[in-house]
């Protein structure tokens, strides 16, 4: 669990820095390279990084992903074995036979004016094409569908791994925003106990007043390292939510959206839900691909009627070759093949079942997680805006407390405590603004990334 008080990442000053750094690398080394082909110099600096160059860093990378693309592609030949009895069957044979001189004889002995071949040989061609089957056309359905399944668990595992590589990198973001909040703060702090010492040597405030800006400014040290450690733990988070080991931290170029919107209608997000969420879509698909499957099962009971033909030649050492064919429509019914049909239709129809169970549940479910992220986003949006407002109370009262203990009317206490409020309040906007984009990001994510542009409020 993500600690309330953890503050995080480097200021513009050093990102702009860091841009220029690789920027002078990638044009030396590409200089360097037209020259003469060389070892690359180690990286130096940090990994600076968009939230779309960290998803596609992590959709290329991530193992769950790479899973199901190969249960995809499974699912294709699947789909091409189960086709492949719908096409025409061709078959070539070839045969030679040599056969007794004397098989007509009761005797053994050859006849008196007959002369029987004895070397037989024949080629022939044979095809045969399906017409009426009822194990078939469901089964390539069914097949069909089990690719539409697995192309939905691709999208889901997909959807899956933005939302981690979001929540990774708001997370990250606000750990930057939050060290700069700390940098901030000891600004104040050091500059509030040297404004308090030069007030002690004119006797004008006790040392008691001097040495809480002194252990107000120790604290602000504490949090900033505290910061710092927390923005170095986002960057381990990222790099491992994105699936590779950079040698270098990572910077975000990004920054936390700081225009707040009101969340869409709740009829209008579970209608997008019901609509595209890529893991009820897989259920659906599932369920219908279950009742495929039982009907190709049930198939098994139903007359089959193909089509066959051959032609061939036949040559024997006696009498030459001739060539001789047959075409004819065939028809096999089936009369009784055991229980193993009864007992894979009965299989087919428990797995429609639960299927069917576990689509409803999953339902039942997305109305409770389309509340859930909506409330989290109307909590997160009151915040920021309460926030907002906080940060601006608190720095009008930080400044009337400095006023005051210069003219002699507050001590430090009013102006150390005005400093810790608003540091406060700095910390929680920023937690807000991320609380409103990972909100958002889970979203999102129910809505299989189309999110509805009707908001709440408007008309």
């Amino acid at each position: 669990q993500r600690p309330r008080h953890s503050l995080g990442s480097g200021d513009s000053r050093r990102l702009s820095s860091g841009l220029g750094l690789m920027a002078v690398a990638v044009l030396s080394s590409a200089a360097s390279a037209q020259e003469q082909p060389r070892e690359p110099a180690p990286p130096v600096g940090p990994e600076l990084l968009t939230l779309e160059e960290c998803v596609v860093l992590a959709l290329r990378h991530n193992s769950a992903v790479a899973l199901e693309v190969g249960r995809l592609h499974e699912g294709q030949a699947d789909l091409r074995v189960a086709e492949s009895a719908l096409y025409p069957r061709i078959s070539a044979n070839l045969s030679y036979s040599q056969l007794d001189p004397d098989r007509l004889s009761p005797s053994g002995a050859s006849l008196p004016g007959i002369t029987q071949f004895t070397g037989e040989t024949l080629a022939t061609i044979r095809l045969r094409q399906l017409v009426i089957d009822g194990r078939s056309w469901p089964g390539r359905a069914a097949s069909m569908l089990g690719v539409d399944v697995q192309a939905a668990n691709v999208l889901g595992s997909k959807a899956e791994v933005v939302y981690s590589v979001t929540v990774a990198y708001t997370r990250l973001l606000e750990a930057g925003n939050l060290v700069k909040v700390a940098e901030e703060a000891l600004r104040r702090q050091v500059g509030f106990e040297e404004l308090t010492a030069v007030y002690f040597k004119a006797d004008k405030i006790s040392r008691l007043d001097n040495l809480k800006a002194e252990s107000q400014r120790m604290d602000a040290e504490r949090l900033l390292v505290a910061a710092r450690e927390n923005e170095t733990l986002a960057q381990v988070l990222l790099r491992r939510t994105i699936g590779v080991a950079l040698d270098r931290p990572v910077r975000t170029i990004d920054e936390l959206q700081r225009t707040l919107q009101a969340p869409p209608l709740e009829a209008d997000v579970l209608a997008s839900a019901m609509k595209n969420n890529p893991q009820l879509a897989r259920l659906v698909t599932q369920e219908r691909q279950a009742e495929q499957a039982r009907n190709a099962a049930w198939g098994e009971h139903l007359p089959e009627l193909s089509v066959q033909a051959s032609y061939g030649v036949r040559h024997r050492d006696v009498g030459g070759a001739a060539g001789e064919y047959y075409f004819g429509l065939f028809l096999e019914v089936p009369i009784f093949a055991g229980l193993s049909v009864d007992g894979q239709v009965n299989r087919m129809e428990a797995r429609h079942e639960q299927v069917e169970a576990a689509r409803d549940a999953f339902e039942a479910q997305l109305h409770v997680d389309v509340r859930e992220a909506l409330t989290g986003w109307r909590i997160a949006l009151a915040s920021a805006q309460f926030a907002t407002k906080a940060v601006q109370v608190n720095r009008e009262a930080l400044d009337a407390a400095k006023t005051y203990f210069e003219s002699g009317k507050a001590t430090a206490l009013d102006i150390l405590t005005s400093q810790t409020e608003l540091v406060r309040a700095e910390a929680a906007y920023v937690q807000a603004l991320g609380d409103v984009a990972i909100a958002r990001a889970k979203l999102t994510r129910i809505t299989g990334g189309v999110m509805p542009t009707r908001v709440e409020g408007s008309r």
